[in-house]
This record gives structure tokens, C-alpha cells and sequence, in this order.
């Protein structure tokens, strides 16, 4: 005899959720994981689960020496102690979340030239454009002009 309800039927409840569940959260990882072009085509990104949220790595670089000969290191970054590590390898898309299908929030892009980290929201356009919108200020005021920039990753075929 099966017996939904009982003593524990809330526990009963929140498990079957919770595993009906998961496949979905894994699925809109899956949407975005794979390599971006930045738009500019400076760099590849490697974007990836970690730990339930999208991430991402640089993977490659058009120029990954500068122009004395060594290779190109984060110089601009506001902590100095940071300033020797290099590009390649560096990870810029950290702790988005799923925020419904194609989307993705409350995470932080590091933008090399800059120096500087923001708060960021991902989307995917369509299967091969990737949405990077950074916010200057709060995420909810992004809308305002001038409080935040977009940039559209184009998908590298594998």
C-alpha cells in the first residue's frame, strides 16, 4: 500500500519537487555551456556549470603576448596583487543562476581592460548569441540609460 499522506508527506512532496526539478536546472545550464567570442573578438570564453551556476574562462586570445614580448597579464586590475596573473585561463562570468529559460542572474563579470568586476545577467538571444549585460550601479536600475552596457557572445562552433 502506497501511502501519500501521512506523518511526512510534506517531506514526501518536497523531494518529488525537488527531483522533478533538477533536470530543468541542469538543462538551461546546459543552453549556455560551451565557447563565446567576446564581441570585440579579442577572446574565447569557456562558459561551464560550477557548482550549480554559469561560469566562465578565458580560453583563448587573439594577442596572448603583448607587445614586449610576455605574456598578457591582468594589469589593470584595482588589487594590485592580482595585476601578474595572466588572461589565459582567468575567469570572468562567476555565480549566475538560473532566473528562467535562457536567463541567468546575480553573478559578476570581470572585464579585464578594466580592472573591474560587475554585477551581470546572462541570456541567450538565440542558440549562437549570448547576452552579457554588466550593471554600473544596481541590477534593478539597469534599465535607466547609462547604468549598464550589453555585449552580444557570438557561439564558436566546437
Amino acid at each position: 500500500m502506497i501511502v501519500l499522506f501521512g506523518t511526512h508527506w510534506g517531506a514526501r512532496l518536497v523531494l518529488i519537487l525537488t527531483l522533478w526539478m533538477l533536470p530543468a536546472a541542469a538543462l538551461a545550464q546546459s543552453a549556455a555551456a560551451g565557447q563565446w567570442l567576446t564581441a570585440d573578438g579579442e577572446a574565447r570564453v569557456d562558459t561551464f556549470d560550477c557548482q550549480g551556476t554559469l561560469c566562465g574562462r578565458v580560453v583563448w586570445l587573439r594577442q596572448p603576448i603583448d607587445d614586449a614580448g610576455r605574456v598578457r597579464r591582468d594589469v589593470a586590475n584595482e588589487d594590485e596583487g592580482l595585476r601578474l596573473r595572466p588572461i589565459l585561463g582567468l575567469q570572468v562570468l562567476t555565480g549566475f543562476a538560473p532566473d528562467g529559460p535562457d536567463r541567468w542572474s546575480g553573478g559578476v563579470v570581470y572585464v579585464p581592460q578594466a580592472g573591474r568586476e560587475y554585477r551581470a545577467s546572462v541570456s541567450l538571444e538565440d542558440p549562437n548569441t549570448l547576452l552579457v549585460r554588466r550593471f554600473f550601479w544596481v541590477p534593478w536600475l539597469g534599465w535607466l540609460p547609462g547604468l549598464s552596457q550589453s555585449e552580444r557572445w557570438t557561439r564558436v562552433a566546437p
